[in-house]
């Protein structure tokens, strides 16, 4: 009996040691993939983030020039002193204005869409009665400017 102790013993030893070694690796092996897992999840989330900001900074980039553009094309329309080959037409004013509502739309900031959409509101009413409205546009104007320039220098990830 002794002699298959001796055998069976040291075999178990080994045994058990391997399970256990093993064990132990597997647990290791997991936790690191579970840290990796959630260091890498953290770094596309990041990464996704960072890229909403860009595209919401570009977006609102291109509405303040859209603003600043429909801003011109509506003066060039209602300036009864200019030739009439430099003067805006109906549908210059309708594209100013659909490539405003489309940023607008687009832009997450909405104090800055709102503002933008207000100037494109007042400045479709002062068609009809461009010279009374003037000062109407120039304060729907500035407050479009002034809200689309806070959103600009806001910091996006103050709020993130």
């Amino acid at each position: 009996m002794t002699a298959v102790l001796d055998l069976v013993i040291p075999a178990g030893s080994a045994l058990i040691g391997a399970v256990v070694g093993g064990a132990a690796t597997i647990g290791s092996q997991w936790l690191t993939q579970r840290g990796t897992y959630k260091r890498d999840r953290e770094a596309r989330r990041d990464t996704f983030q960072a890229r909403q900001f860009e595209i919401e900074r570009d977006t609102l980039l291109a509405l303040q020039d859209a603003v600043t553009a429909q801003s011109l094309t509506w003066s060039r329309f209602v300036n009864g002193d200019l030739p009439v080959e430099e003067r805006a037409t109906d549908s210059d004013l309708l594209d100013g204005w659909r490539e405003v509502l489309k940023l607008a739309h687009r832009a997450r900031d909405r104090n800055a869409a709102d503002a933008a959409l207000a100037f494109c509101v007042v400045a479709n009413r002062a068609d009809l009665n461009p010279h009374g409205e003037r000062q109407n546009i120039i304060n729907a104007f500035g407050d479009a400017q002034r809200a689309l320039g806070i959103a600009l220098r806001r910091d996006p990830y103050e709020s993130a």
